[in-house]
């Protein structure tokens, strides 16, 4: 339709939004399935939020999570949740809490991709942090209407000098 909408628009900072984290539901299920039970175990109190240390110091002791991320490699799992830790890929809108939409992201094949990219090209962690928070304040300015007319944002995007930077 030649408009740009705010979840097209971040594919700025996700270089592999196409790669699959797994191509068969079968392992995708069971991510999934894995993550809420993980979910349910730490908000079990009843709790809406968690704090993101705690958050993540139950991810990272998940022996079995770590394996079902590193597809049968726990060593790479810990590695890719590492790095998504450190992209902050979880707590979206940064107040320091993660809500179980934000723990499902978890799962989320576009996330495991950026991870996976992370670790396959030897970007920093903090680099694609930048880059991620860079891009969602552009998606503020630009995409204030819910969508943006597709020469209108390459204009946009190609005029900003910090993005410029950050990219290199």
């Amino acid at each position: 339709d030649g408009q740009i909408v705010k979840a097209e628009f971040t594919r700025l900072f996700d270089p592999a939004v196409i790669a699959a984290a797994d191509p068969t539901k079968a392992a995708a299920a069971k991510l999934r399935a894995k993550v809420s039970s993980l979910w349910a175990a730490i908000a079990s109190t009843g709790q809406a939020e968690v704090g993101r240390t705690a958050c993540w110091s139950a991810i990272l002791a998940d022996e079995e999570l770590a394996k079902l991320v590193g597809k049968g490699m726990p060593a790479r799992g810990k590695q890719l949740l590492e790095v998504m830790k450190a992209m902050r890929g979880l707590d979206v809108n940064g107040d320091d809490a993660i809500d179980a939409e934000e723990f499902a992201r978890l799962y989320l094949p576009a996330n495991l991709a950026a991870a996976e990219e992370a670790v396959n090209t030897g970007l920093a962690p903090a680099y694609l942090f930048a880059l991620r928070t860079k891009v969602e304040s552009m998606w503020k300015v630009i995409g204030f209407r819910g969508e943006v007319e597709r020469i209108e944002c390459w204009d946009f995007v190609l005029a900003d000098a910090e993005l410029a930077s950050i990219m290199g």
